[in-house]
């Protein structure tokens, strides 16, 4: 039997600005232990609503450091308290296996808060991922677009934030090549859904 084509279900890439976004959890992998004993697993999300719907946030990594071995004081903990906490359903006090993520987690329904791009230089070139600060309960009033804090153009390392050509040869017109922000501004500082106000 071969692939069946379907237009409208195709992948459209990762968000373009920050902003606070419904998402749904599309994978959750579970790492093992790091050097300090503990857990670890790293989530993808997919955004529900809004100009960003369907485009993806890759990478948020998580980590019970609550039985670290390196004398350090635990902090990665309360993202884990944040998430599940955002998640609910979960009583107060209750053991969740982590390395049971991928049966639990995918499919569910959040909203996260990004507030900027961390750079990431791999092979001499220097992409942007967001970074996810903050969780909280799925926006009864949709995704909000922070049209302010655009995703930084990709550049080759040293070279500062400057549009490199694509390595297909696409023309400065190509509808896919990422155009200046058009003025449309959406702020999020006015209300905080995750209650910093």
């Amino acid at each position: 039997m071969g692939f069946k084509f379907n237009a409208n279900d195709v992948r459209k890439g990762t968000i373009d600005f920050a902003g606070d976004f419904n998402v749904a959890i599309t994978e959750a992998n579970y790492l093992g232990k790091n050097k300090q004993g503990g857990e670890g697993f790293n989530l993808a999300y997919q955004v529900l609503d809004g100009s960003e719907e369907g485009k993806m946030i890759f990478n948020d990594y998580f980590s019970d450091d609550t039985n670290r071995t390196d004398g350090k004081n635990p902090t990665n903990y309360r993202a884990l308290n944040g998430l599940f906490n955002a998640l609910g359903g979960i009583a107060d006090g209750t053991e969740i296996e982590l390395k049971d993520v991928d049966k639990f987690l995918p499919g569910k329904s959040l909203a996260v808060k990004i507030r900027e791009f961390e750079p990431n230089d791999y092979q001499g070139r220097v992409t942007y991922r967001p970074r996810v600060a903050d969780y909280g309960k799925v926006l009864n009033n949709g995704s909000v677009v922070d049209k302010n804090t655009p995703k930084p153009a990709s550049h080759e390392s040293g070279k500062g934030n400057v549009a490199q050509p694509s390595p297909f040869g696409a023309p400065a017109s190509d509808p896919f090549v990422q155009q200046s922000v058009d003025g449309a501004v959406e702020s999020i500082e006015a209300f905080d859904p995750f209650g910093n106000n």
